[in-house]
């Protein structure tokens, strides 16, 4: 063999070479294409799921928002109406104002018709009576 067939020889394997690199090249890269848009295509559907997640989340924190501001408004109306209501020092004057006069109005009563009073029947005889005429 003489060094033209030699180089021949070698042209060919090395062209053989580079054939079968570049077809497995493309197979690694198609590989590579198919593996990226799988993993592309699981990521998206991992992201949509954690995204639908999020917004049912996003949806139950409103629902809780509304429901909290509901109850805001329930509790400012209960203070408003609590606001409204008397005081305990508010009913304790108006019932001196109420009472105290009253009572001196029976102790005058009591006076002019002392001797009245003094031949009334006992406490049960007198309710007894009053039911049985229908004016209690």
């Amino acid at each position: 063999m003489q060094k033209e067939d030699l180089k021949q020889i070698a042209d060919l394997l090395d062209k053989k070479f580079d054939e079968k690199l570049e077809q497995q090249n493309k197979q690694i890269f198609s590989r590579i294409d198919e593996m990226e848009e799988r993993i592309m295509t699981l990521t998206k559907q991992e992201f949509d799921t954690v995204y639908e997640r999020l917004n049912t989340i996003e949806e139950k924190f409103d629902t809780i928002d509304e429901s909290f501001e509901a109850v805001t408004q329930q509790f400012d109306r209960v203070e408003q109406q609590i606001s409204a209501l008397p005081t305990t020092s508010q009913i304790f004057n108006w019932g001196d104002q109420q009472i105290v006069p009253m009572g001196r109005m029976l102790d005058k009563l009591k006076f002019l018709h002392i001797d009245e009073l003094k031949n009334l029947p006992s406490n049960l005889e007198i309710s007894q009576r009053l039911v049985d005429e229908d004016l209690a």
